[in-house]
């Protein structure tokens, strides 16, 4: 197996110089404090020159391509899943909080969440369109129960020696926001159209009626928010991300999904920060303005803005 030598910051700069990347004096300081892999490896795509890199065997980097302009790459991106990252929080908090209470109403016995004949039948789980019923639902119980068997925090502990069960609002919170979208999933048709209903009137948004959260809608979204959410959270790029290779969604199509269990306020906040961030990176350069223009965000936030003004003074 091929070893990968070690390089000094001064060898890593050689190496992009040799490569077309113009190098300045905060390039060493950027390097140190970032790494080499993460902001070059991870953001010269777009700078590549394709040509040049099938002619050299090794990467060649567009005419006039700095490393600043790679780094701003990267920096926009950060704070763009800074930002993401923050409202798809209150998003899993909304949707934890929701089914918690939808099913604890439903079904009020102290561990009733352990009993399978509470959950969705094998005909409801298929008609959301998902498969291995029994594999999942099992999967879901040991989840629970590992939770129980092994407390991750004090209350889980405190209820199950004080009083021989743990209420489920407080399992919840110690569980993934993976974990509530099995439990979502699972669900009785009838719960899950409650929880629909619960969340269009808690977060009171036009955008989110009935028809646009019913159960097989609100599946879907589930599914898209908890895998951005994920690649937020193990900061992988965001600018250009793509879930799911048979019905691709984009960053457009995540935020989209995520107005969904928004209030108008938060949805047009969330807006308004992407808007400062295109705005904020577009002027430090042509190169950075043309590659945010041509993946969608100038016109995103241009489009979607006035639309979101609009509904609000509605």
């Amino acid at each position: 197996m091929k070893e990968k030598p070690f390089t000094s910051i001064n060898e890593q700069i050689e190496l992009l110089q040799r490569r077309g990347v113009q190098t300045d004096d905060t390039t060493r300081r950027l390097l140190m404090m970032e790494g080499y892999y993460p902001v070059v490896n991870g953001y010269k795509a777009p700078f590549i020159d394709h040509p040049a890199t099938d002619k050299a065997g090794d990467d060649r980097y567009l005419p006039g391509t700095s490393f600043d302009d790679i780094y701003d790459l990267f920096s926009f991106d950060r704070k763009l899943r800074e930002l993401t990252f923050h409202y798809l929080l209150r998003i899993e908090a909304l949707i934890e909080n929701v089914c918690t209470y939808t099913f604890t109403e439903s079904h009020q016995g102290a561990s009733s969440y352990l009993a399978r004949e509470n959950y969705a039948t094998r005909r409801e789980y298929g008609e959301i369109g998902l498969r291995r019923y029994d594999e999942n639902l099992d999967k879901l119980m040991r989840s629970f129960c590992d939770a129980i068997d092994r407390p991750k925090n004090d209350a889980v502990a405190y209820y199950r020696e004080s009083y021989g069960f743990v209420p489920l609002w407080v399992l919840m919170r110690t569980l993934t926001f993976g974990t509530t979208e099995h439990f979502f999933n699972l669900m009785s048709r009838r719960d899950q159209t409650c929880i629909c209903k619960y969340i269009a009137e808690t977060v009171g948004n036009p955008f989110c009626g009935k028809k646009q959260l019913a159960p097989i809608k609100a599946r879907r979204a589930i599914d898209v928010l908890v895998k951005y959410r994920n690649l937020c959270a193990h900061d992988e790029r965001l600018y250009c991300a793509s879930i799911d290779k048979r019905n691709p969604v984009d960053f457009f199509g995540c935020v989209k999904y995520a107005s969904r269990f928004m209030t108008l306020g938060d949805y047009l906040e969330f807006l308004e920060g992407i808007a400062r961030l295109v705005d904020q990176y577009s002027e430090k350069g042509e190169i950075l303005r043309h590659l945010l223009n041509s993946t969608g965000f100038g016109e995103f936030a241009e489009t979607e803005l006035p639309k979101m003004a609009v509904a609000m003074e509605a």
